[in-house]
């Protein structure tokens, strides 16, 4: 990852996408991730937004802890913050995901920033 590459065996769609908005290339890990990306590119009352801008510290299931990267943070142009999950809903309820978006919203609530989790129904109404 830090070297900007990710090598996984899930079979997911990965790719960079280039933003015009923000003049960054980001890399993204799934083909919601790539249509989240796209709309808020698309999006007028977006300021700036970057791919897992930073890592949350959760304790999982096995009791240890572990760096949660949440997928985008947006500055939207009145100020406000939002972090984006970006899930297929099949996804959410895993208790190893539901750990994250507890940690998730935690840190959200402590920092000020509104707390999102985009499925196929949020990037294909």
């Amino acid at each position: 990852i830090v070297a900007g590459e990710w090598n996984h065996q899930h079979g997911f769609k990965s790719g960079y996408f280039i933003s015009q908005r923000t003049g960054r290339t980001m890399f993204y890990r799934s083909s919601y991730e790539l249509k989240a990306l796209e709309k808020l590119e698309n999006d007028l009352g977006v300021k700036d937004f970057k791919t897992e801008p930073f890592s949350i510290v959760y304790t999982g299931l096995d009791n240890l802890q572990h760096r949660y990267h949440p997928d985008i943070l947006v500055e939207m142009l009145d100020g406000s913050q939002r972090l984006i999950e970006v899930k297929p809903n099949a996804l959410v309820s895993i208790a190893t995901n539901a750990l994250k978006e507890n940690a998730g919203r935690k840190f959200c609530d402590m920092n000020k920033l509104s707390f999102e989790v985009w499925t196929e129904e949020t990037l294909c109404p």
